[in-house]
């Protein structure tokens, strides 16, 4: 007789729980933080609950720790890779070696470009200054800031020695402006979806580089 003929019952084999493919659960990390940035940059980051952002992406908030540690967590993975790509493309931009006129170009228009494609982002880092700045653990992104303008500033001397600039510029609010206008120009272009990013930078390059009046 059989041990289960016995009266013994054989362990049952519970099928292992299927897992979500790893690609999977990283589309749904991008997208909750694409959902997040959005409600950041709308709202603020300390007006933002954990609550509101998974009413948004249509889960308890319970499921969001799924992914994440917290909403602090959130702000780093949205802002962080960000800002190491806009540093990456303006470093490459400068090592190039080209005429500071044409290293001018290349980094307005690369700054537009990358911003426009995240304006929420971009936003962000604009508006929530106080917020990332007075924290340590944000302090990458004071750090990037300040290199990041280095870097511009060093360009407009080197185009000012060179002679390819107006003599007695000033250096500082020079850089300062540019960078203005291009995060300008980003918030303007969240009012006028539709436009082409590389249209929208050629013509701020244009504009920019070449003035209204004729020469």
């Amino acid at each position: 007789m059989s041990a289960v003929g016995r009266g013994r019952t054989r362990p049952v084999r519970r099928r292992p729980r299927a897992r979500a493919p790893a690609g999977a659960s990283e589309s749904r990390r991008t997208e909750i933080l694409a959902i997040a940035a959005s409600i950041f940059a709308a709202k603020g980051y300390d007006g933002t609950t954990i609550r509101e952002i998974a009413d948004a992406v249509g889960v308890l908030p319970g499921s969001l720790y799924h992914h994440f540690r917290s909403k602090e967590e959130m702000l780093h993975d949205i802002v962080k890779p960000f800002l190491r790509h806009s540093i990456d493309v303006y470093r490459e931009i400068a090592r190039r070696g080209d005429s500071p006129t044409v290293t001018m170009r290349h980094l307005v228009h690369a700054g537009l470009v990358v911003s426009l494609r995240e304006p929420a982002t971009h936003s962000i880092l604009l508006h929530q200054w106080d917020i990332v700045a007075r924290s340590r653990k944000f302090s990458y992104v004071v750090r990037g800031w300040i290199e990041t303008r280095q870097l511009w500033l060093d360009v407009i001397r080197a185009g000012v020695r060179a002679g390819e600039f107006r003599e007695g510029l000033d250096v500082r609010l020079t850089a300062d402006l540019v960078l203005e206008q291009i995060s300008s120009t980003v918030l303007w272009s969240r009012f006028r979806p539709g436009t082409p990013i590389a249209e929208v930078a050629r013509r701020h390059v244009d504009l920019l580089m070449g003035g209204l009046l004729r020469h």
